[in-house]
């Protein structure tokens, strides 16, 4: 562990071995003790509508719900009224396609995306592009992981929206969210920021960056399943058209659509009851981390992630994907094993070594496509994985060498 291994261990004291070596982090994480007693205190205790109500529990329901906004507003360096709450970033992502982008698509418009791509960052926009008669464009990327981001095709008075991830899903890096922000912002080209993977230990900072859009889901930050967080800066937001109906989004109502008085803000992009274990949830998440420090957790994993590209590069077999950004650190690692497939190098790290780890195409065809791999190995770190994790790893790699390698070679 790290230097703030006290702290770090009492919140994830009850996690056994296979939960230590559990390096599928990028897919989601374990939950701090703190969070959980939380989430059990209020379901125990503190139950009941938000918005809804005149009694005082439902007062201090709402007052709960509204204080956790305001939280993740300063976390981001937003402002509360630009704060989404959603289910996922998947759903974030779909909110943006349907709610704004309609009305700015049409022939010879674009939307730009990279290579790198999760598919929820790709299908929503290629489905929209496909029914607006637009064109789905593609940021040309390199085999060092790096982004043209300044090919000059991007920049035209025809781009509508960039929608990028801040860290690849598979071979992680960081990406020059800043740079391509700050210039798109002085052309009035729209941006999306996925921040899916680094919301838990890079700063997004959303006034800085100058992003439009920007979300994350907190299951992959430690935080409960669920629920998801969009930004929508302000003039984007007062842009958006209600996607969801039903209670909670309206200030009047009647038989005729033409007496619908929708809410201001982003509470009309809430529809239904409020999920507030999911807000309290991310609340208590971001607290953690604030606690262990962001500059703190993105040394730990990056040490990790660095000393393991290290010991597998020493392996012959093994083919280790550059970083995303051609970046100097990451928290996420893929590689491939000659004569070894991806998902016979996973049995075998489960069953002999209890590790886990991730192995297909990890819903980024359009990366995998680039590298000529169908599928690869992913190993993602996080705070609660010990370092004693890389030689189960090297071993793994070792024994499936030694049992699939001799057949296949």
């Amino acid at each position: 562990m790290a230097a703030f291994d006290g702290h770090v261990e009492s919140e994830f004291q009850y996690l056994d071995t296979q939960g230590a070596n559990f390096l599928d982090n990028a897919a989601t994480t374990f939950k701090p003790i703190s969070l959980i007693t939380g989430l059990s205190e209020y379901y125990k205790n503190n139950v009941g509508p938000v918005h809804r109500t005149t009694y005082r529990r439902g007062h201090f329901c709402s007052e709960r719900y509204d204080a956790c906004r305001a939280n993740l507003a300063e976390f981001l360096g937003a402002s509360s009224d630009e704060i989404i709450y959603t289910r996922s970033a998947t759903e974030s992502i779909n909110l943006v396609a349907k709610a704004w982008l309609p009305s700015h698509l049409g022939p010879g418009k674009k939307v730009w995306i990279s290579e790198f791509e999760h598919n929820s960052n790709f299908l929503p926009w290629r489905d929209i592009c496909e029914k607006t008669g637009s064109e789905l464009r593609y940021i040309p990327a390199c085999i060092n992981g790096e982004l043209d981001i300044a090919h000059e095709d991007i920049w035209s008075s025809d781009s509508v929206l960039i929608a990028i991830p801040h860290v690849s899903n598979v071979i992680g890096g960081e990406f020059p969210i800043k740079e391509l922000c700050q210039k798109a912002r002085t052309l009035g080209i729209a941006t999306l920021v996925d921040a899916s993977q680094s919301a838990s230990y890079l700063d997004l900072d959303v006034r800085e960056i100058q992003c439009d859009f920007l979300c994350f889901s907190a299951h992959k930050m430690y935080g409960p399943e669920g629920i998801g967080v969009l930004f929508a800066s302000r003039d984007k937001l007062s842009a958006m058209t209600p996607h969801f109906m039903g209670g909670g989004v309206v200030n009047t109502v009647s038989r005729s659509s033409k007496d619908i008085v929708f809410k201001e803000g982003s509470t009309a992009f809430e529809a239904g009851s409020p999920n507030l274990a999911g807000a309290i949830g991310l609340d208590l998440a971001l607290t953690f981390i604030q606690g262990v420090g962001k500059a703190q957790i993105k040394k730990y994993l990056y040490d990790l992630e660095a000393k393991t590209r290290q010991r597998l590069l020493e392996i012959k077999e093994v083919k280790v994907l550059p970083r995303g950004g051609n970046a100097s650190g990451s928290s996420i690692l893929s590689f491939t094993i000659d004569g070894v497939h991806p998902h016979d190098f996973a049995d075998v790290a489960d069953r002999n070594e209890q590790i886990s780890v991730r192995t297909g195409a990890h819903c980024a065809h359009l990366l995998l496509e680039k590298f000529e791999q169908h599928a690869v190995i992913r190993v993602s770190f996080a705070i609660y994985n010990h370092e004693s994790v890389i030689d189960g790893l090297q071993a793994a790699v070792s024994e499936a060498i030694a049992l699939y390698g001799r057949k296949n070679g």
